[in-house]
């Protein structure tokens, strides 16, 4: 007798995750902040904005962004894996080179803007 999972791929993972794989349709067009010269809250706003646009905005300012289980949604949890890794790519790309390089990114998108405004 086979063993008993206790938990289920959904049979829409494979066709329509519950979280899609996002793409960047707009690039960052404002100032890269810069810490010397940037107006942070100025700079907060316009990057809302872009990530509102993008779709990944929970990834960066909704600390309850639900992460999907891997048991029951793997396509879905390596979506919203690959779309907070795009979020912190976006914001790298808003930054200027110092401010990219001090950049903690092993944390997610959620913690890399938490450390860039405790630095602000």
């Amino acid at each position: 007798m086979a063993p008993v999972s206790s938990s289920t791929v959904l049979p829409t993972d494979s066709t329509n995750p519950s979280i899609p794989e996002h793409i960047i349709r707009h690039r960052w067009e404002g100032s890269k902040y810069a810490r010397a010269d940037g107006d942070f809250t100025q700079w907060t706003e316009k990057l809302k904005d872009a990530l509102i646009l993008n779709g990944i905005y929970s990834h960066v300012f909704d600390t309850i962004a639900v992460h999907p289980d891997v048991d029951t949604e793997p396509r879905a949890h390596a979506n919203w894996g690959l779309n907070d890794r795009l979020a912190i790519t976006f914001m790298k790309s808003a930054l200027d080179n110092a401010e990219h390089r001090n950049l903690i990114t092993d944390k997610g998108a959620a913690w890399c803007y938490i450390d860039l405004k405790a630095r602000a």
